[in-house]
């Protein structure tokens, strides 16, 4: 049989069976067995890849995406699939109807073992350039983040090297994602992002990005009881606010913002941004300039003692943190933030009858028992 033959048979296979991804999954087998070569078949494909009509191409490209997923991960071999990697990035060029097939031919293509070393800067560099993530549908964009979890997960060293271009490129793709689905995978990916790449002078940027989402705003639709709550993408979240110590000033100022405001919601959710970020990732200097102000705040919601029972439990377990913090590693700086509370508590002490006597008791309590040279200073102070 000719290559015009095999290939018009080819054609006629594709354009007539009504499951495609069978029919493809016997192509990898011919494949796998040695009847067929994957080069040769992209050769037969090549009246629909490069057809005029845009409906041909995304056929063509769909039909080697589907017959790449289905191989094992061990069977081409680097020049072929340094081939295809360039046949995929050039596809990147054509209409952006065929970007899912592109994409499910990309995702088979990382998984292969013999992968060309720079085939990540140049699937990378081709995405970025030619694939406008905010323009496709939701179950495309879901493709491209597993892409990128893929990466990030499983190959990081080999997208390191990419830096400040992976960074734009990683952030510029996933600005403005609303679907809930795709927004639980991103916030699963966040942090080992931005804990692996420098973000430099994109730092700000990137916590923009992330942050917009915060506090969560959602409502879920239908009685789905696995439908993603406002909860499962508000706890998905905190982590990548807090991810890495150089977004400690926009994090400490964004929270202070939302806390004072009238929304409950608002209110617990910045209180666990600020007690997670004293617990596990910022230090002394993070916070020493925006001491005063989060004393102010947290103090509204502790003394007068008539807040909301949630927000009034968080604002103590805040404290607790911040004052553990400065135990750690600033006691000179812990002495002096004490007195700042002693000074606002110690004066509602003197009558028990006094609407402030009781959240002054509790505030000192939570703060005596943070650390030893708190307990040692209250008592001191109190007794």
């Amino acid at each position: 049989m000719s290559v015009e033959e095999a290939a018009e048979k080819l054609v006629r296979e594709i354009e007539t069976t009504t499951d495609l991804n069978s029919y493809c999954t016997q192509l990898g087998d011919d494949i796998m067995r040695g009847d067929l070569s994957i080069l040769k078949l992209v050769e037969w494909l090549g009246p629909l890849l490069t057809n005029t009509r845009v409906t041909d191409r995304e056929k063509g490209t769909l039909n080697l995406s589907y017959v790449l997923a289905s191989l094992r991960p061990d069977f081409l071999s680097e020049k072929e699939l340094f081939f295809l990697t360039a046949f995929y990035c050039d596809r990147t060029l054509d209409h952006h109807s065929l970007s899912s097939a592109i994409l499910q031919g990309v995702s088979a293509l990382i998984r292969m073992n013999n992968l060309p070393a720079d085939s990540p800067k140049l699937i990378f560099s081709s995405i970025f350039a030619n694939v406008h993530c905010q323009t496709l549908m939701q179950s495309e964009r879901n493709a491209l983040y597993k892409i990128f979890q893929y990466f990030l997960v499983h190959k990081l060293t080999d997208i390191v090297p990419l830096g400040v271009d992976f960074v734009l490129g990683f952030i510029t793709a996933i600005d403005g994602e609303r679907d809930p689905n795709n927004l639980i995978l991103l916030f699963s990916i966040l942090p080992r992002f931005l804990t692996s790449f420098t973000l430099g002078h994109l730092t700000e940027e990137a916590f923009s990005i992330i942050s917009c989402y915060f506090p969560i705003d959602f409502n879920p639709s239908g009685d789905d009881d696995k439908a993603i709550t406002r909860e499962d993408l508000a706890q998905a979240l905190l982590p990548c606010l807090i991810a890495t110590p150089e977004f400690a000033e926009f994090c400490i100022e964004m929270a202070l913002e939302k806390l004072a405001s009238n929304r409950r919601v608002a209110k617990v959710d910045s209180l666990h941004v600020l007690k997670e970020g004293f617990k596990t990732v910022w230090n002394s200097a993070n916070v020493e300039p925006h001491l005063t102000e989060i004393w102010t705040a947290l103090k509204s919601e502790l003394i007068p003692g008539n807040s909301d029972l949630d927000v009034r439990c968080s604002a103590s377990e805040t404290l607790s943190e911040l004052l553990k913090l400065f135990s750690r590693q600033r006691p000179a700086l812990l002495a002096s933030f004490l007195s700042d509370i002693l000074s606002s508590t110690c004066g509602l002490l003197s009558d028990t009858r006094l609407s402030l006597f009781s959240p002054a008791v509790d505030l000192l309590e939570v703060t005596a028992k943070s650390s030893e040279l708190a307990c040692k200073q209250v008592v001191s102070n109190v007794s």
